[in-house]
């Protein structure tokens, strides 16, 4: 079992380190039971989850495999409320009685990849491997193996991305640098290329298995071979610039627990996911945020109009002689522009005296033209304020005391960094751990005081470029 602990630091500004807040809420699935193991969810669209159990199929048959241990097979079960739980096998036009699962699918559900025991090895004892099928109805048909199984190997919990195109797995090939290692491969015309080990910065000297690949382009996997404490934690890892970076353990505690954690599936928006831990058998577990959902946000602009046009319309300029009169701004009796139009960048949001005077050279004396209070108001807004650029591990705060949304009353700022990390408040701070170009969305929520009122959200965004650290 792991040991878990925590260490706080502090800057030395004197700023407290904010580390990423753990607001996802974790529950144990109702499909999970207290006599089956239940592991490795997988959705199905947006109501079904696929997933295995050791619970039979065929009460006539022993479900042990050759070392004793429960066969798994395929579930499915809906959720999205009605009967949810329990769930029914999920069924083949080839019933394979020696286990099948974990899955994956791709092409809308229409294509599967999952592992199945198969054919016995050199020993003597059954294999698995990865095989694909076909979605027909409620039923999986045109069962074919993936081309690079092999006996001799264990080729186990598959992923294949949503155009069908790239399979992650684990396996333990003879390059495999630890007992089982996660590897790639990729469709090539109607073929799969040769599985390529992924590389020393996700795979170790122990057990790297359950790849998911996030299309905002990260890789997370279940590994005992990084600073676990001890057992199985979920990492992950970004591909950029033509190769992984350097393995990284989920910052949720709620989700790595002292106990075994595996599996984990998201949904794109990190709103919602699954993930299996181990107990005294193993579960399902969902998590979940209550933090809304920030939709079709705009770009955040520069927070005022900077530049503005003086111009003054109530002089006749064709009939003044600029040999004899001489006009002229003053910005707040300092700052002083010849001429009758002036384009001027006022330094920020406030309240400026602007003054338009008429030089008359033969009189010597001057007329006052225009003489008013001009206000630079804040842009209609919420509005983030934190750098343009950072280095990767760079801690840098956020801050949205500039937003400026009349007849809105603030209840909640939340933040979402665009790499799977949310925040709350008017200020927060956050990290980056690979380079790349994320996406900041700040959002607000309406104060409302009857509950049965739905809160008003605004949100805006702005892009951040996170360069390799020095």
């Amino acid at each position: 079992m792991k040991q878990f602990f925590f260490i706080g630091l502090l800057l030395l500004t004197g700023h407290q380190v904010l580390f990423p807040q753990d607001y996802y809420i974790v529950r144990r699935s109702r499909i999970s039971t207290n006599i089956h193991n239940e592991r490795a969810p997988m959705p199905l669209g947006d109501s079904l989850l696929v997933y295995i159990s050791t619970r039979s199929i065929n009460s006539a048959k022993l479900n042990l495999d050759q070392n004793g241990n429960d066969f798994f097979y395929m579930f499915v079960s809906r959720t999205d409320g009605r009967n949810f739980g329990g769930g029914k096998d999920v069924v083949f036009s080839e019933r394979n009685e020696l286990g099948t699962g974990p899955c994956s699918f791709a092409r809308n559900g229409n294509l599967m990849v999952f592992s199945q025991y198969y054919a016995p090895n050199r020993l003597g004892a059954k294999s698995i491997g990865l095989f694909f099928a076909d979605r027909d109805d409620n039923r999986w048909i045109n069962i074919r193996p993936f081309e690079h199984n092999d006996p001799d190997n264990v080729l186990y919990t598959p992923f294949i991305t949503e155009n069908g195109n790239t399979l992650y797995f684990s396996a333990d090939f003879d390059d495999a640098i630890g007992g089982y290692d996660i590897y790639v491969s990729y469709l090539k015309g109607s073929r799969w290329t040769v599985p390529e080990n992924i590389g020393r910065s996700i795979n170790t000297e122990h057990t790297e298995f359950y790849p998911f690949y996030h299309p905002i382009g990260r890789l997370y996997f279940s590994s005992d071979g990084f600073d676990t404490r001890g057992g199985f934690d979920i990492f992950q890892s970004e591909f950029f610039k033509g190769q992984w970076m350097p393995a990284e353990k989920l910052p949720f505690s709620r989700i790595n627990s002292p106990n075994d954690d595996y599996a984990l599936v998201m949904a794109d928006n990190f709103e919602s996911g699954y993930f299996e831990r181990r107990g005294a058998t193993y579960d399902i577990y969902e998590f979940s945020t209550d933090i809304p959902v920030f939709k079709e946000s705009e770009k955040f602009k520069s927070n005022y109009h900077r530049r503005f046009l003086l111009k003054d319309n109530s002089l006749d300029q064709d009939t003044i002689d600029p040999e004899l009169f001489e006009m002229a701004w003053i910005i707040d009796d300092t700052i002083k522009f010849p001429g009758s139009e002036v384009i001027y960048a006022f330094p920020g949001p406030g309240t400026y005296r602007v003054r338009f005077e008429v030089y008359d050279k033969l009189l010597d004396s001057t007329r006052v033209v225009l003489d008013k209070n001009q206000i630079i108001p804040y842009r209609i807004q919420a509005a983030i304020s934190c750098p343009d650029t950072v280095r990767v591990n760079q801690l840098f705060r956020v801050d949205a005391r500039e937003t400026n949304l009349p007849d809105f009353e603030i209840d909640q700022y939340y933040w979402d960094f665009g790499d799977g990390i949310k925040g709350e408040g008017i200020e927060s701070s956050h990290s980056y751990g690979y380079p790349g170009n994320y996406r900041i969305i700040l959002g607000v929520r309406e104060k409302v005081t009857n509950r049965r009122d739905e809160p008003e959200l605004r949100s805006n965004f702005k892009d951040i470029v996170v360069i390799p650290g020095s």
